[in-house]
């Protein structure tokens, strides 16, 4: 039995086209050769076969955004009494000492919340790492001007600090022995933030 492709009806149809693209080549068009699946192959076997590739579009390739890095770091060590201060924003509600009570599950998200917070904080300050002693002061900031204990949103300092150490390296504990504080104050009127000012007390 014959294919259609082999049957003597589709010989000189065939024959005709390879005629036609014979004649085309001749008056110079330069037609690449015809390439079953050009797109199951790789680029360089494409082009081997005299496939065209596509040109990349001025944009450039497409890139993922680079990690946050705690580059910038300060090479010299700092010099005793010397502040960073800096803001972190708030990723979500304070982390109240008098509401947020119970089981670890109720504020674990935002226990890691203000923890990445802290930092990314800390990144972008460019803060060094390894110091020996730092004092640790926190300005609750709130956009009603009401009264309040400071004091009530130590967790989250605490969150805050654990993202400065745990995870960023400020010092290599924040017990009592490498951190003094946080102590909290009021930070005046403004969008939900605490500011973070760090005061190095020893830097080896």
């Amino acid at each position: 039995m014959t294919t259609r492709r082999d049957s003597p009806r589709g010989r000189p149809r065939k024959a005709a086209q390879a005629a036609f693209l014979a004649r085309l080549r001749d008056k110079g068009l330069g037609l690449a050769p015809i390439v079953s699946k050009p797109s199951g192959n790789r680029p360089a076997a494409r082009a081997a076969l005299g496939a065209p590739i596509a040109i990349q579009g001025l944009q450039g390739p497409i890139t993922r955004e680079a990690p946050l890095k705690p580059a910038d770091r300060l090479t010299a060590p700092p010099s005793v009494g010397q502040v960073f201060e800096f803001v972190v924003d708030a990723p979500c509600e304070f982390l109240n000492a008098n509401r947020d009570k119970g089981h670890w599950g109720a504020t674990s998200k935002k226990v890691k919340a203000w923890r990445g917070a802290g930092y990314r904080a800390a990144v972008r300050a460019a803060l060094p790492v390894g110091l020996a002693r730092v004092q640790v002061d926190c300005f609750v900031r709130k956009p009603i001007a009401n009264r309040f204990d400071p004091a009530n949103w130590a967790p989250t300092a605490k969150a805050v600090l654990d993202g400065m150490v745990s995870d960023y390296g400020l010092t290599e504990d924040d017990n009592r022995h490498f951190v003094t504080g946080p102590f909290m104050h009021d930070g005046g009127k403004g969008e939900n933030a605490l500011t973070v000012r760090v005061t190095v007390l020893a830097s080896s």
